[in-house]
């Protein structure tokens, strides 16, 4: 269900902007990242340049990647919430900007539903140190996993630490692994829509142990007592029975490290957007988010009655058609139904055969 809920930008409130701390405390990053994807013989097929700059101020952060002269994607996190914007360009898509920006918000550090490049980025300079360790399960940062359990059957190994950083990783593996489904039917990161049998299946696919991707940073920088890397990239790979090979290969490059002002980790932004809201999310009622429309961006706080109420009306939804599906699918009504069928049938064949000798004999 759609809801257009007019906001004005003039209203847009902001805590995170109350806090006290100077222009020191923060950095602006900024870089380039390269996008290759190789055949079998390790020859690049593809090459995609994206730059990008990053705000940093301790757990708080703000993302902007420049996807050719397609579209942004502006994504912050404040230390509680995500959100992720998709604006587009009016030349090269205007079917899509009549209809709006596209907007995600969730609960969680991981940019899970942002672009391939912007969460390697995420890694290499935001990194949430609670997700990001040895042993943690992280779905794959190089495709969309979010309904594919096969891309979310994997843990992190061998991570080590920037010197003097403690909150940046320096190398770090993605290994597969046959982690439970459970495990995986309770992550953030897995659609609640996924069922039990199309999981099962993909942890059945799942070799243990293999390296999929590798994370390394080749040279780092230090700025304002801090390291940061300098340059950093991540390989994936692809398996036969002949052994692995490289498909895909981002390289990052950071140019510059200065100093920047106040900022808000989230964007102001003026037009329609369609928000997907994953902060509403119920496992029991197969409900992932909630979907409504803004006519200027402006950040709703979760306590939202219009929200709250879009979310019981979805997870009310949701739970009529599983009743209904389930009476329908019912053994027990399957069954009466075919025999009360059967002997409807049976009594009528025996009707008008009865009728028809009837006749024969009048």
């Amino acid at each position: 269900m759609k809801l257009c809920v007019g906001i004005f930008l003039s209203s847009f409130a902001f805590v995170l902007l109350t806090k006290a701390a100077t222009a020191t405390e923060k950095a602006m990053v900024r870089g380039t990242i390269v996008v290759q994807t190789l055949d079998r013989l390790g020859t690049v097929q593809h090459n995609f340049r994206a730059p990008f700059e990053v705000k940093l101020w301790g757990k708080i952060w703000q993302m902007r990647v420049q996807y050719g002269t397609g579209f942004t994607e502006l994504c912050g996190f404040d230390g509680k919430e995500l959100c992720s914007v998709l604006e587009f360009s009016p030349v090269d898509f205007p079917e899509t900007i009549k209809n709006g920006n596209v907007a995600v918000i969730t609960p969680f550090s991981y940019p899970c539903h942002s672009e391939p490049i912007t969460r390697v980025i995420w890694l290499a300079l935001a990194t949430d140190t609670n997700l990001v360790r040895s042993g943690a399960i992280l779905p794959a940062l190089w495709n969309m996993p979010f309904q594919n359990p096969f891309s979310c059957a994997l843990k992190l190994t061998n991570v080590t630490w920037l010197d003097g950083a403690g909150f940046l990783p320096s190398a770090l593996d993605f290994i597969q692994a046959k982690v439970s489904v459970s495990a995986l039917k309770t992550s953030s990161f897995l659609s609640h829509a996924v069922k039990d049998d199309v999981i099962k299946e993909a942890l059945n696919n799942v070799t243990d142990g293999v390296v999929d991707a590798e994370y390394r940073v080749g040279q780092a920088t230090n700025w304002n007592e801090s390291v940061f890397p300098k340059e950093f990239s991540l390989s994936v790979y692809a398996h036969s029975p002949q052994g692995s090979f490289p498909v895909q290969r981002y390289q990052g490059i950071v140019e510059s490290l200065e100093e920047v002002g106040d900022f808000s980790p989230f964007p102001e932004s003026l037009g329609r957007y369609s928000i997907g809201d994953y902060r509403f999310s119920d496992a029991v009622a197969g409900v992932d988010e909630i979907s409504y429309s803004v006519t200027n961006f402006h950040w709703i706080a979760a306590t939202n009655p219009v929200l709250l109420r879009l979310f019981n009306e979805k997870k009310q939804k949701a739970f009529v058609n599983r009743n209904h599906i389930t009476k329908v699918a019912n053994p027990k009504v399957v069954r009466s139904a075919v025999l009360f069928f059967l002997l409807t049938s049976t009594l009528l064949f025996f009707w008008k055969l009865k009728k028809h000798k009837t006749q024969e004999h009048a």
